[in-house]
């Protein structure tokens, strides 16, 4: 697999500008309950429009962290993939090895026994 997985900045575009949109928020929150002599409703509602400002902020970094996470681990996926069928060949290489070497055992059995029967004299090959 040849997907190389981007670099993922500590901000994205997205989640600037909906930082200053939310900074904007609660400026203009801030503003109101000052212009309108600290009224209960409108401080109640700047305190509401101060959290859900900050709110969709930390959701979009929620959002950018999910989508990183989704492009990793479909990376992955392919990673393992190609490691099990790798795997598979190294397994098939490692038996067709083990065949070898009990045909090669074999193979010094008799030679062993040939020798046994020539008295260990090679002489008489």
């Amino acid at each position: 697999n040849d997907r190389k997985l981007s670099h993922v900045s500590e901000t994205n575009n997205l989640e600037v500008v909906a930082g200053a949109l939310s900074g904007l928020s609660i400026g203009t929150m801030i503003a109101a309950a000052v212009v309108t002599g600290f009224s209960f409703s409108v401080v109640l509602a700047a305190l509401c429009g101060c959290g859900s400002g900050a709110l969709v902020y930390f959701q979009q970094a929620k959002i950018t962290d999910t989508w990183a996470m989704m492009e990793t681990s479909d990376a992955m996926k392919g990673e393992i993939e190609m490691l099990e069928a790798e795997n598979r060949k190294l397994s098939e290489n490692v038996n067709r090895l083990k065949n070898s070497v009990g045909g090669l055992e074999e193979a010094q059995k008799a030679l062993d026994e040939l020798m046994e029967s020539q008295n260990g004299s090679i002489e008489a090959y």
